[in-house]
């Protein structure tokens, strides 16, 4: 395209490579029926089945046709135009035609070097897209004018088409379907407008083509569906054994459980819903039998209390006007001592008697350890000294009696008794976030780790040792009942250093389980 002396060129050209491939192209695109390709130098080539390079215009006369000022304006992009809308192009031409054209370009400075046109026969294009339409449908290509480009039936057909539409003329929509009653039957029309040209592809295909494969496809639907229930029937036989099989097993063993055997358990591997279900159960079980074992501890305890109670109050009014007597003859005698000892014991056992119920509050749980430790003052004199310093917030609730007096005596008698020096015993109380917490500490000869673990474990007291029968049982005792009362909800914890002091701190919920053992 840029030799510039073209008459010399147009001797050689038949052997130049280009052209070679465009012959190529003709030869393999039956649809092609004519390549044309003019240059700016003036150069007017074209190859094709029916016309030879003297049957088209030349470059200075389609210089003014109007395709190639679009192919300009496309600037290099693929445009489409239908052959009988442009002026003529083709000397003597009475082909339906379409006509793909566009520009081209210097690789190296994007300079335009001329225009390629690629001439397709609407009637090759018509063979190839007939061969699909279907029996009794049709194809059409309009370009936007709403000229017939090409059509598989005639051009009254297609205008036959358009009276069914308002205006005369296709929606502008750029592509839709639907179903239209055409020529006596129920055809689907659908058409789409091409990105490129503009051009819309209108096709018309009878409704029982599309649906002539329904019935076939219908029995075998059926057939496949019969298979399938046939397999159903078979494998919902193998599942509901696979289910049914654990939950007889199941029910068995729940019919054992009604009659009292509390030691049965279910054995399902699975990891499904059966599987979890099996051991949901078998840990309801265990929990049933833990809770009625802790339930029969639990009345067990409260039946020795119950007896206690009754030794301890073998005529308790003799006790008190007892204690009573002894009072007054010491204020009689002018022994103040020993009328506060008197009292501080007779208010002790009232307070741990509490008239029969386990349940006391706050206060009269401090009440108790003042007295206790009045006494405890009068024994050791000026070695042991005390402070109490409780929440006003928890005095009034309840709690379960004589759990703070056993660690207090603790405390005497591991920690204080030891001293040489004054000793000191420190008891407080809060509440924080609906948990109460007492901590008493002292500033005894403290306690070893073998020693807390004697005192904290359950059984029977090591040996036969005084000290930790006196104080380990009581410990333990309180132990068993903050168990059977808070169940796992509370704290103990010992804090011990050999030769600086003790300290423990119990936290309880701010209400117990006595409730939920007892109804």
């Amino acid at each position: 395209l840029k030799i510039p002396d073209v008459q010399i060129y147009r001797m050689k050209y038949s052997s130049w490579e280009p052209f070679v491939y465009l012959n190529t192209i003709m030869a393999a695109k039956s649809f092609i029926s004519m390549i044309t390709v003019y240059g700016v130098n003036g150069l007017n080539y074209s190859v094709g089945t029916d016309f030879t390079g003297s049957s088209v215009v030349s470059f200075a006369e389609f210089q003014r046709n109007p395709l190639f000022k679009r192919a300009k304006i496309l600037n290099g992009q693929i445009g489409v135009e239908y052959y009988n809308n442009i002026p003529p192009i083709i000397y003597d031409s009475r082909v339906s035609r379409i006509v793909l054209y566009r520009v081209v370009k210097n690789i190296n400075n994007f300079d335009t070097m001329g225009v390629l046109l690629l001439w397709l026969n609407e009637k090759n294009i018509r063979s190839m897209y007939r061969m699909n339409v279907p029996a009794g449908g049709s194809i059409f290509i309009i370009d936007g004018h709403g000229t017939i480009i090409s059509g598989s039936d005639s051009p009254s057909s297609y205008r036959q088409l358009l009276t069914h539409f308002s205006g005369g003329k296709l929606p502008s929509a750029a592509s839709a379907s639907q179903i239209i009653q055409f020529k006596g039957r129920r055809m689907m029309l659908t058409y789409s407008t091409s990105a490129v040209s503009g051009w819309k592809i209108v096709a018309l295909t009878p409704t029982a083509v599309l649906t002539h494969n329904i019935n076939s496809i219908g029995l075998v639907i059926l057939m496949v569906c019969l298979g399938c229930y046939i397999l159903m029937l078979v494998f919902s036989s193998y599942i509901t054994s696979i289910i049914t099989n654990p939950l007889q097993q199941l029910l068995a063993s729940i019919k054992k459980v009604q009659k009292g055997d509390l030691t049965q358990q279910v054995n399902f591997s699975s990891e499904d819903e059966i599987g979890q279900l099996g051991r949901g159960y078998n840990a309801m079980i265990v929990d049933i039998k833990d809770l009625i074992d802790r339930v029969y501890k639990l009345q067990i305890r409260e039946r020795e209390a119950e007896l206690n109670a009754l030794q301890a109050q073998i005529n308790p009014h003799f006790l008190y006007n007892t204690l009573d007597t002894i009072f007054w003859k010491a204020e009689k005698n002018h022994l103040p001592e020993i009328s506060e000892m008197v009292y501080a014991l007779s208010r002790i056992f009232r307070l741990s008697l509490n008239r029969g119920n386990e349940l006391t509050t706050v206060t009269q749980e401090k009440e108790l350890i003042e007295y206790y430790l009045v006494l405890q003052q009068i024994r050791f004199k000026d070695k042991l000294t005390y402070e109490i310093d409780l929440d006003e917030k928890l005095l009034e609730l309840t709690m379960p009696k004589l759990v703070l007096q056993p660690f207090v005596e603790n405390a005497i008698i591991h920690g204080i008794e030891g001293l040489e020096t004054p000793g000191h015993i420190q008891i407080s109380g809060d509440l924080t976030d609906e948990r109460i917490s007492f901590k008493i500490m002292d500033n005894g000869i403290g306690m070893d780790q073998d020693k807390i673990h004697r005192i904290l474990t359950k059984g029977d007291p090591v040996e036969n040792n005084p000290v930790t029968v006196s104080g380990g049982y009581a410990i333990r005792n309180v132990l068993e009942r903050l168990e059977l009362y808070y169940e796992s909800n509370y704290q103990l914890i010992f804090d011990s250093i050999p030769g600086k002091g003790t300290t423990v701190i119990i936290v309880v919920p701010k209400s117990c389980n006595w409730e939920k053992h007892h109804g």
